[in-house]
C-alpha cells in the first residue's frame, strides 16, 4: 500500500475517533439530564460521569492554555504526511468553518468550551453520580417476592405521581427513591419495614415512619393505610401531583 495512502487512512481514522469523542461530550450531558428525568439509572453510574467530566475537564483546560487538542495535531501530522494540508484551527473551529462557513476567533470556541463544562458540573451538582453500592438494590430486585407494602404502595405512587422521576424497586426493602426538585438535598428514600414504611430525608437525617397497629385490619388493609399515609406525606410536604 502507497505510504502517503496509509497516512491518509489513519488521519481519517483519527478524524473519526476525534468526532465520536465530540459526540460522546455532547451526548453525555444530554443524557444525564434526560436520562434523570426519566430515571435512568445507568447515567448516574460513577465512572460515566467521571468519564464524561475528565473529558470535557481537559477540552476546557487545553483551550485555556491556547493549545490544539492531540487528536487534532495527530490527525494534522498525519496529513501532511499524505501530502494534504494541516489543520491550522482546532477540531470543532475548523469543521464550524467548513460546514457552516463561520469565522470565529479562538477565544470563542474557548468560551465556549468553558461554558459546557460549566454546564456538565452543574449537572454533575444537580444529578450527582451514585456508587455500586447504592444500585444494590435494584440489582436484588426478584429475590423475594413483593411484600404487601410494597403491592399497595408501588401502584399509588404511579398513580399519584406520573410524572416525578423516580426509581421503583417492588422486590426490595428500598421501594422507592426520589430527589425534590425544590429542594437542596441527598435522594430520599421509602423503605419497607415489614410493618411500617420509613421515609429518610436525605441531607436533612430525618426519617418519618407510617405504621397501622389496628389488629382488627387484614395485612393488606393496613398495608394500604399506611401506603395512603405515605403518600398523604409526600403530596403535601414534597411531590407534585
Amino acid at each position: 500500500m502507497d505510504k502517503a495512502l496509509s497516512y491518509q487512512i489513519l488521519a481519517d481514522a483519527v478524524l473519526l475517533l476525534h468526532f465520536g469523542v465530540v459526540v460522546c461530550v455532547v451526548g453525555g450531558l444530554v443524557a444525564v439530564v434526560v436520562g434523570n428525568l426519566r430515571a435512568w439509572r445507568w447515567v448516574n453510574s460513577l465512572w460515566f460521569r467521571l468519564a464524561h467530566l475528565a473529558a470535557i475537564g481537559v477540552v476546557v483546560v487545553q483551550s485555556l492554555l491556547g493549545k490544539l487538542c492531540p487528536l487534532t495535531v495527530l490527525e494534522s501530522w498525519l496529513r501532511e504526511r499524505a501530502g494534504e494540508s494541516a489543520y491550522t484551527a482546532s477540531f470543532i473551529e475548523n469543521w464550524v468553518r467548513r460546514v457552516l462557513f463561520y469565522e470565529a476567533p479562538f477565544w470563542v470556541f474557548s468560551l465556549s468550551y468553558t461554558v459546557f463544562g460549566l454546564l456538565v458540573v452543574a449537572a454533575w451538582w444537580r444529578y450527582p453520580p451514585r456508587m455500586r453500592s447504592q444500585h444494590r438494590q435494584a440489582s436484588a430486585a426478584a429475590r423475594s417476592p413483593p411484600s404487601e407494602l410494597s403491592k399497595a404502595l408501588i401502584p399509588m405512587l404511579e398513580q399519584t405521581f406520573p410524572n416525578v422521576p423516580m426509581r421503583l424497586y417492588p422486590n426490595t426493602r428500598t421501594l422507592a427513591v426520589f430527589t425534590p426538585n425544590h429542594l437542596e438535598s441527598d435522594e430520599v428514600t421509602i423503605l419497607d419495614d415489614g410493618d411500617e414504611l420509613t421515609v429518610n430525608l436525605g441531607n436533612y437525617g430525618s426519617h418519618i415512619h407510617f405504621r397501622n397497629d389496628d389488629d382488627a385490619l387484614s395485612d393488606s388493609a393496613k398495608a394500604r393505610d399506611i401506603a395512603q399515609q405515605c403518600v398523604n406525606f409526600l403530596r403535601e410536604h414534597f411531590l407534585p401531583t
